[in-house]
């Protein structure tokens, strides 16, 4: 394009970017696109177990205030073969998920006719889910305390040293630990 100048005459007004330019650009928006995509997937897993620690939150509070509000024990067990009993596969993995019923005669086994007041399926592959007391269930009785303290450990299937865990307090109280305190107790949730 050409302007005229008063002084020189013509003169050629350079548009836009060169391809030089334009490639030196996107080196650097693919460098740094490279540094953020690690510590954003990171971001994205913390918050996928952080979700999944609420959720497990939310189903201890309503299990608590219901045992309270209808007078009766409220027992949780995960989901699968025999699920209250130590019979067969481990126990304490709770990666399938749980149930929560009204245990009327308090046997800690869910009976014919028992409320099922909630169930939650978790996807094994995404998540490793542990709970770290003597029982393969707890509950609360109808004044809202637990039958034991326990821990219910969160991680993602792919990388357990990424965690986070639930204390549930003999008061009946549930809390979430800070990353260091579950690091400090030692909390895993790896399969045996």
């Amino acid at each position: 394009m050409r302007q005229a100048n008063s002084c020189t005459g013509t003169q050629w007004a350079q548009q836009g970017v060169s391809l030089f330019e334009l490639l030196i650009s996107l080196i650097i928006c693919g460098i740094l696109a490279a540094t953020a995509v690690p510590s954003f997937a990171r971001m994205i897993q913390k918050s996928q177990i952080e979700a999944k620690v609420g959720e497990i939150q939310s189903v201890l509070r309503l299990s608590r205030t219901h045992a309270i509000a209808n007078n009766v024990q409220v027992t949780l067990c995960r989901l699968g073969e025999s699920p209250c009993t130590r019979g067969g596969k481990d126990y304490r993995d709770w990666s399938s998920g749980w149930f929560v019923f009204e245990d009327d005669n308090a046997n800690e086994a869910h009976d014919e006719g028992e409320q099922i007041i909630a169930s939650t399926r978790v996807n094994p592959e995404k998540y490793s889910i542990r709970l770290n007391n003597l029982n393969p269930y707890f509950f609360f009785k109808h004044t809202g305390e637990a039958s034991s303290s326990a821990n219910i450990t969160v991680c993602r299937s792919s990388d357990t040293e990424r965690r986070r865990s639930v204390s549930i307090l003999w008061s009946g109280r549930s809390r979430l630990d800070t990353e260091q305190e579950t690091r400090e107790r030692g909390k895993v949730c790896r399969r045996p």
